[in-house]
């Protein structure tokens, strides 16, 4: 049986266990297979793609048809690029980044505002101190950071100074 094939398949084939197996379904058997085609109402036209050779077959009535039937269809999709929800989609795009730039602009807004305050305070601070104070007064920070601060005789010198300290209190002192 080793050099012969035909034999050695006649002698298992009735021991076969996927032959034999009863779960296993016969060979299938196809009676019959299509799909739905839609069709117009009134002409009975077939809503598909058309050839340029059948669709010159096609009748004006059965084309215009066609037409209203494609441009019904045309705006039910979620994902047509004519659709009323893609219309939708962008106004909410636009909307949220109109958002984001007015907050991004009310924050700016109230950093030069905070920036103005701790100019006038350190403005006021230095005439109190005299302005032409030599030791600066020290601060500790809650992290235990120093911060000096010098009698400043120029509004330049002020704003520098507000700015780095407003950066100081954004980071909470880890700056």
């Amino acid at each position: 049986m080793r050099n012969d094939f035909e034999a050695a398949a006649a002698f298992l084939l009735p021991v076969d266990p996927v032959k034999n197996n009863p779960k296993k379904r016969p060979n299938a058997e196809i009676s019959a297979a299509g799909a739905k085609t839609s069709k117009g109402p009134k002409t009975g036209v077939e809503l598909r793609y058309y050839k340029p050779k059948e669709f010159a077959k096609l009748s004006p009535e059965m084309i215009s048809e066609l037409k209203e039937l494609r441009a019904a269809k045309k705006g039910k999709g979620n994902d047509s690029p004519g659709g009323k929800k893609s219309a939708k989609f962008r106004q909410s795009v636009v909307k949220a980044c109109l958002k984001e730039l007015k907050d991004k602009e009310d924050e700016k807004e109230e950093e030069k505002s905070t920036i103005e305050a701790i100019s006038g305070i350190l403005k006021l601070r230095s005439s109190a101190v005299g302005g032409d104070a030599k030791s600066p007064p020290n601060a500790q920070l809650p992290g235990g950071k120093k911060v000096t601060t010098k009698a400043a005789d120029d509004d330049d010198h002020i704003e520098v100074a507000a700015t780095k300290l407003f950066q100081l209190m954004r980071s909470g002192g880890k700056g």
